[in-house]
């Protein structure tokens, strides 16, 4: 929920206009300000990963930390 908070965040600071919310890649025409629609999404994929690799790495115990 993080990265997607954070993209839509973004999107709306930006001002990204999506007058076809439903095609995916496929409607790239449609979208104002892409770079920043782009930006956007990369930013929430870093933010999302990063929340996982720190909640992963919260539940890991010395033991498991040492066989690895």
């Amino acid at each position: 929920m993080l990265g997607s908070a954070t993209t839509g965040a973004i999107v709306m600071a930006t001002g990204v206009e999506l007058r076809a919310p439903h095609g995916g890649i496929f409607v790239f025409f449609a979208i104002d300000g892409v770079l920043a629609f782009v930006l956007a999404v990369l930013a929430g994929m870093v933010v999302s990963a990063v929340a996982v690799i720190a909640a992963k790495s919260l539940g890991r115990s010395k033991a498991d930390l040492a066989a690895a």
